[in-house]
């Protein structure tokens, strides 16, 4: 009885693996996502990269990241911003265009949301 349980629970852990991405699959997204990231991503563009359709692209992500594009993409952007807002003595608004956000307001509004200070009180605290 044990033997056939214990063999479910192997198929099991396979069958979840073979619904994420695959190592390539990982590694061509996030080049693109690096490469791409001032721009506007879509999902179509993405679920192509990978070579997907956009919804197992979308369930496969998420299944391998534990968030969606969308919330992965928002994450990145703010990373690189935060490394900038340290490293550079760029404009705001600058920093918001080089980062792929649509203009300084939305910028502030991810950013605070996600690292609880707006960018200026983040850049001031970080010198």
């Amino acid at each position: 009885m044990l033997s056939k349980h214990a063999v479910l629970g192997r198929d099991r852990v396979f069958a979840k693996a073979a619904q994420r991405l695959s190592a390539l699959q990982i590694r061509r997204v996030l080049e693109y996502v690096r490469e791409h990231l001032a721009s506007d991503i879509s999902l179509n563009e993405l679920s192509a990269v990978a070579g997907l359709g956009r919804t197992v692209f979308a369930r496969r992500f998420k299944a391998s990241f534990q968030e969606t594009p969308h919330q992965y993409l928002m994450q990145a952007r703010v990373g690189r911003a935060q490394r900038m807002l340290i490293n550079t003595d760029f404009p705001i608004s600058q920093i918001a265009s080089i980062c792929g956000f649509a203009d300084q307001a939305h910028f502030t509004d991810v950013f605070k949301r996600m690292i609880g200070t707006p960018p200026l009180a983040f850049r001031r605290n970080a010198k």
